[in-house]
């Protein structure tokens, strides 16, 4: 009898444990659907800012610290359980209650709020406001009033001499900034990704905050000097031996500090180390002539919501066993897939023929550098006859003529190329006559032609925009002026 209670007892026990365990699960159960479908602990809306570099799981954590989440773990598992895109769009978002996990997601990434705004390199303080007054973001006259009030971060001095003390530490790059941002918001975010590059690039250095404005100020000096990329080593080493700045070389921050990306489709600029971007590669183990191959592929997306377009290059190089794996040695062959040669996107006011001579030469360069000088050429003498009125009997003449209209530094650049092999040797001869260059010849007559359209074209309609702006200004002052 006693063991019959006792197996009923042990029964019964083995039930209510068994009851306790399902209870705990169907309660952990329904906190997680509960949580997937209500993950916010806020009454109404709240409006969350996402700056520049922040991801997902970073928000996620501020959120919990303010206690405006129910549980981190569970919206993090799930999105990631889920393959949710967890992309992130800079900029003001509002969530809601009783939004759910998915859409708090899908609201963290629309873009439909946010306006790009790319500032290119060599951008001052005042291009920067007149950049973001253009695209309606904030005045001119409000964000040049932020940048004098705002408060300098330790490793900016305050000097009286200085027009702008944030001059030269608001970072170039493309940014999204919704149309009621303030103004104090883009030089916190501008400043935030400054700080963000620097620390990347000067990991292991050992360089005080009141030294950063030094390296800086180097930085802007080898852009203004540096014509081409190849300058900057060479200006680098002199400034670095009259500055004694010993502690860091021309390979890291002032590189980073220029290094930019141009998407070829539409034109707009973006720091390469924040581009959306995919590498690959594989060995062909063969009875090759040259033995094993080593094969590469990189895809780059361009980060400007309205474009959105990538980029497709590949290339074949020997292979070398280094490290237990595979590496490429001697580059075989490369080729730009897409798009088939790099064109940079100039204003449509540019003339139409001129502007479809560079984009074919500049296209079919690696192809066929003999016909991309010609075009070159072609292109060249029609912006000489339609930007200078000069029409001679060939365009060796014509480059003559022009000599005492144009600046010293647009003439040297000219004359450089004029006293490079076939290319000068031939200027004096039709335009239309194919002559025997290489891929590099060809591609110097194309960066010619590139920085002729922005000094000429590019520079003259700026002037006219800026000339405007002042007449206006100044009618707008006398118009107010008459009627007190």
């Amino acid at each position: 009898m006693k063991q019959k209670r006792k197996k009923i007892r042990k029964r019964n026990t083995g039930k209510f444990i068994f009851i306790i365990i399902a209870l705990i699960l169907l309660i952990g159960v329904l906190k997680v659907k509960s949580v997937i479908n209500d993950p916010l602990k806020i009454s109404n809306e709240e409006v969350v800012t996402v700056e520049n570099g922040e991801s997902f799981y970073t928000i996620i954590n501020r959120l919990k610290n303010e206690n405006k989440i129910k549980s981190p773990f569970i919206i993090k598992m799930y999105s990631k359980l889920a393959g949710l895109n967890l992309e992130v769009v800079p900029g003001s978002h509002t969530l809601k209650d009783k939004m759910s996990i998915k859409e708090m997601v899908e609201t963290l990434r629309d873009s439909s709020n946010a306006i790009a705004v790319t500032i290119p390199e060599g951008f001052n303080i005042e291009d920067i406001a007149s950049r973001l007054q253009e695209q309606n973001i904030c005045t001119s006259e409000e964000f040049i009033n932020a940048v004098k009030s705002y408060p300098l971060p330790s490793y900016v001095k305050d000097n009286s001499e200085k027009r702008y003390n944030l001059e030269g530490f608001l970072f170039p790059d493309t940014y999204n900034f919704d149309l009621n941002v303030t103004p104090e918001y883009i030089i916190q975010t501008m400043l935030d990704r400054f700080k963000e590059v620097w620390d990347e690039n000067t990991k292991g250095m050992d360089i005080k905050d009141e030294d950063i404005e030094k390296v800086v100020n180097v930085a802007s000096i080898i852009e203004k000097e540096a014509r081409v990329d190849e300058d900057r080593p060479l200006i680098a080493s002199v400034i670095y031996k009259g500055h004694e700045l010993k502690y860091i070389n021309h390979h890291s921050f002032v590189e980073a500090y220029m290094s930019s990306w141009e998407c070829p489709f539409c034109g707009r600029l973006a720091v390469y180390d924040a581009i959306e971007k995919k590498y690959s590669a594989f060995v062909v183990i063969g009875n090759s002539k040259l033995g094993k191959l080593f094969f590469q592929s990189w895809v780059e997306v361009c980060p400007n919501p309205e474009c959105r377009e990538f980029t497709y290059d590949t290339a074949v190089s020997t292979a070398k066993m280094d490290g237990g794996s595979y590496q490429a040695d001697n580059l075989v062959q490369s080729w730009g897939i897409r798009p088939q040669g790099v064109v940079k996107s100039f204003p449509d006011y540019i003339p139409k023929a001129i502007l479809a001579d560079y984009k074919e030469a500049a296209q079919i360069k690696e192809l066929s550098p003999k016909a991309s000088a010609t075009l070159s050429r072609r292109c060249l003498q029609g912006m000489i006859r339609d930007f200078w009125g000069v029409k001679e009997r060939n365009l060796f003449e014509e480059i003559r003529v022009i000599e005492e209209k144009v600046d010293s530094d647009t003439w040297h650049a000219i004359d450089a190329i004029r006293s490079i092999g076939n290319i000068g040797a031939h200027m004096e001869k039709d335009i239309d006559l194919i002559i025997d260059v290489d891929c590099e010849e060809a591609g110097l007559l194309i960066s010619l032609i590139e920085t002729l359209l922005n000094d000429w074209y590019v520079e003259r309609a700026n002037r006219r925009l800026r000339s405007e702006r002042i007449v206006a200004a100044a009618k707008e002052k006398k118009e107010l002026k008459h009627q007190k």
